[in-house]
C-alpha cells in the first residue's frame, strides 16, 4: 500500500530529514499516524550561498598564493596566512589590505585571533622544516602587524614541534595540534601571561 505524508509545518528554503518506519495500516489503522509523529531528526539550516570573493592570485598586498589559514577579529578584519608568499595579511571586511608581516615566516599555516585587553593578538603556526617549526605571535595596532613573540623548537621532545597545525587560544592558554604521527598526534598546551 502506498501512502503520502504531508507536513504542513514546513518552511520554505529549509531542508527537513525524516526517519521512516513501516506500519501495517490494515492491522492497526492508527499505526500510520504514529509512524510519522515526532520523527523529524533535525532541521537543516537554510542553504548558504557565496556572496563575494576577496583577493586574487599573486604576491601584491590583497593577493594570495595558497592562503591556508583565515580568522576574523572582533572588528570584522580578516587575518590570512598567505602560505606561499610567506606572510600574514590583515584585510578589512571588504577585502582592502591593511597590513602584512613576513620576517621569519616560511610556511605560515593556521591562524587564530582574539582581542585581549583592547589589543588584537594573532597566533600563527609555521611549518618550515628549515629554521624549526614555531608559533608566532603578532599584534595588530590598527595600521601595523608587529611580531611580539615566537616560541617553539623543532624536535620530538616535550614541548617541541614537528608539524604544528591547528591553533587556538584563550586569555592564558595556547592550544596547538601536532599532526606528525611518527612522534604522536596530540594537542600541546602552552601557558602565557
Amino acid at each position: 500500500t502506498e501512502s503520502t505524508y504531508t507536513d504542513y509545518a514546513v518552511s520554505s528554503n529549509t531542508s527537513y530529514h525524516y526517519r521512516l518506519r513501516a506500519a501495517d495500516q490494515a492491522a492497526d489503522p492508527s499505526s500510520l499516524l504514529s509512524a510519522f509523529s515526532d520523527d523529524v531528526l533535525y532541521q537543516a539550516p537554510e542553504i548558504y550561498s557565496q556572496i563575494d570573493s576577496i583577493g586574487t592570485s599573486g604576491s601584491s598586498l590583497g593577493e594570495f598564493s595558497s592562503p591556508s589559514g583565515i580568522a576574523v577579529d572582533s572588528s570584522g578584519r580578516l587575518y590570512v596566512s598567505d602560505t606561499k608568499n610567506s606572510r600574514i595579511q590583515v584585510l578589512s571586511s571588504s577585502g582592502s589590505p591593511l597590513a602584512s608581516a613576513s620576517g621569519s615566516l616560511r610556511l605560515p599555516g593556521n591562524i587564530s585571533v582574539r582581542t585581549i585587553t583592547a589589543n588584537t593578538v594573532a597566533l600563527v603556526t609555521d611549518q618550515t622544516g628549515i629554521t624549526g617549526e614555531k608559533i608566532y605571535q603578532y599584534h595588530f595596532d590598527g595600521s601595523n602587524l608587529n611580531l611580539q613573540a615566537q616560541f617553539g623548537e623543532a624536535g620530538t621532545g616535550a614541548g617541541q614541534l614537528t608539524e604544528p597545525y591547528g591553533i587556538a587560544f584563550d586569555s592564558s592558554v595556547i592550544f596547538v595540534s601536532e599532526i606528525n604521527s611518527s612522534v604522536g598526534e596530540k594537542i600541546l598546551q602552552y601557558q602565557y601571561s
